[in-house]
């Protein structure tokens, strides 16, 4: 039920993953104060998102001394720490996201992150020094419990995308095909490390924008002081939050479309200029043709007034010809 879509505080509470973390209380009495008897999910949840209690927990687990801070962030980081340094082993699942805890716990996202939490200190467990005393108390939960437990715990320790074995000086002994799946894996969590690169940067720019509209819009530091004092404000403040990253979403969709589109278009107006340069080359040189036939005409009727005045010519000519040829024809008589 701890890993179900739609967790809620009380299905994680009841969960195996709580379940097993009380086992710890029952067996050392925690620093910080007792889980169950409090009979309050939301308030036991509340503890566990301090940090405290866990982190006690993860001095049993990782006997090395810790003197970093005792909140979730140095619990991931110590988690971090003791996959890499004592068990030789990469993290390739998605980080816990501590800060969203932080900023809002009872969010079905941050229990998301916090069952992420649980499941790696269960993983981490049972790989260490005290992983008998560990799985002895596993053993003393019920059998759903126990069926859930080690479905996690094979899920934690055999899946190569949650966790992946370094081989170390054992690469050079592995085969091809096995080199080809390591390889495989690290590129895809390669992309998977670009792409939540790529989210935190858009997350932080949001983030700076709305830092930015509250120190300019007294409405926005009116919305963040009802956040305060109101308990539940901040349930319809983060839905309208998630509501205008949608919208922001969509509207960045929209512009980069239109800037296709705009791209397209200017290609477009591009030939069309190419055409229209054409064509006024063209209008020019008819122009030029039409300003020369106009003269065309007047050239045509000197030509054939000039036509005219030779034919006149002509005829004189044959006149005088004719003359001739009869006065010649008189001499010879």
């Amino acid at each position: 039920m701890d890993g179900q879509k739609g967790l809620t505080i009380d299905h994680l509470m009841d969960g195996a993953l709580v379940t097993w973390i009380r086992t710890f209380e029952q067996s050392r009495a925690f620093d910080c104060g007792p889980l169950s008897p409090m009979k309050d999910p939301l308030r036991e949840y509340l503890q566990l998102t301090t940090g405290c209690s866990l982190h006690y927990i993860m001095s049993y687990i990782d006997s090395r001394p810790y003197h970093g801070n005792v909140d979730l962030h140095g619990l991931k980081r110590r988690l971090r720490s003791f996959y890499q340094d004592e068990l030789q082993q990469l993290i390739l699942m998605s980080p816990p996201d501590t800060h969203l805890i932080s900023q809002e716990p009872v969010s079905d996202a941050s229990l998301r992150e916090m069952e992420k939490i649980l499941s790696l200190m269960l993983g981490a467990a049972v790989q260490g020094e005290s992983r008998e005393e560990i799985i002895g108390g596993i053993r003393s939960l019920n059998l759903d419990f126990q069926t859930n437990l080690a479905e996690k715990i094979q899920e934690m320790t055999q899946d190569p995308k949650k966790v992946l074995a370094l081989p170390g000086s054992e690469l050079s002994q592995l085969s091809h095909s096995d080199l080809e799946d390591v390889v495989h894996l690290l590129c895809a969590h390669l992309k998977d490390i670009l792409k939540q690169r790529d989210d935190a940067l858009e997350r932080l720019s949001i983030i700076r924008c709305d830092q930015q509209t509250r120190t300019t819009d007294p409405r926005s530091q009116t919305v963040s002081q009802n956040v305060i004092s109101d308990p539940n404000a901040w349930q319809n403040h983060s839905l309208r939050i998630a509501d205008l990253q949608s919208k922001l979403r969509r509207v960045r969709q929209e512009l980069e479309e239109k800037s296709e589109e705009l791209l397209d278009s200017q290609q477009q107006v591009q030939l069309l200029e190419v055409e229209l340069r054409k064509m006024h080359q063209q209008v020019c040189e008819l122009s030029q043709l039409a300003a020369q036939s106009r003269s065309y005409p007047d050239e045509l009727d000197a030509l054939r007034e000039r036509s005219r005045r030779s034919e006149g010519q002509v005829n004189a000519l044959m006149e005088k010809l004719r003359t001739m040829d009869l006065v010649q024809r008189a001499l010879q008589v």
